[in-house]
């Protein structure tokens, strides 16, 4: 387990059973006090896409009504973010090391349901597709 601490967060990064790395993000501008309690834990931060197709997937996630975080381009060998606020879509290509880990990133497939209800997929190859409900 790795502590980490930030200007307005405090994070801890460990592995999951499935060696998926996990980290648990304390964001000290939310307004909570008591216990450390399933009712804590208020959202996902972050969710990573891991995809050879970087730049595809990052122009159509965009072009789904999801921002580019932090950078005017995405950049396909690199780490990028898309969301806002406290919510992000990472997006890296395959076997990028990841931050306090000797795990490197995987493409696997994946299902994303947005709070409004549309999809976003990745498959076995890291090719996108959405879902409108």
């Amino acid at each position: 387990m790795k502590c980490i601490f930030a200007a307005d967060a405090d994070s801890m990064y460990f592995e999951d059973p499935a060696e998926n790395i996990i980290e648990l993000i304390g964001r000290r501008k939310k307004d909570l006090f008591g216990d450390l309690s399933v009712a804590s834990f208020l959202n996902i931060s972050e969710v990573s896409i891991t995809t050879p197709h970087v730049a595809n997937v990052g122009e159509n996630i965009q072009d789904f009504g999801i921002p580019l975080f932090g950078s005017t381009n995405v950049y396909p060998d690199e780490l990028n973010f898309l969301g806002n606020g406290d919510t992000f879509i990472v997006l890296v290509p395959p076997g990028r090391r990841w931050y306090f880990s000797k795990t490197k990133s995987e493409t696997h497939p994946l299902e994303i349901t947005l709070k409004d209800g549309r999809k976003i997929n990745i498959n076995e190859e890291g090719e996108i597709s959405f879902l409108n409900e």
